[in-house]
C-alpha cells in the first residue's frame, strides 16, 4: 500500500467511521423495536393481530435469535453508561 492509500484509509477512519458506525447502531436499533412490535408476542407482548405477523415473519426469521438475545439480555453498569 502507498502513501495515497495509507492517508485515505486515515482520513476515512477519522472523518467518517464514527458516523458509519452511529448509523449502522441506529438501523439495528430500528429493527429491533420494529420486531418488538411485529412479534413481541414471543415474549409476552401481544402489540398486533396474528395475519400481519405471518406477512412480516420471512423478513425476521434470520434475525429472531440476536433479537431474543439483544432483548431479554441482561446489560452490565459498564454497558449502560455507555449508552
Amino acid at each position: 500500500m502507498g502513501l495515497k492509500e495509507h492517508l485515505k484509509d486515515f482520513f476515512f477512519g477519522f472523518a467518517v467511521l464514527p458516523h458509519l458506525r452511529t448509523v449502522v447502531k441506529m438501523r439495528f436499533e430500528e429493527d429491533m423495536f420494529m420486531m418488538t412490535l411485529t412479534i413481541g408476542d414471543m415474549i409476552g407482548l401481544p402489540i398486533m393481530p396474528p395475519v400481519y405477523k405471518l406477512s412480516l415473519l420471512p423478513y425476521w426469521l434470520p434475525l429472531i435469535r440476536r433479537w431474543k438475545k439483544e432483548l431479554l439480555g441482561e446489560k452490565g453498569a459498564l454497558e449502560k453508561i455507555e449508552e
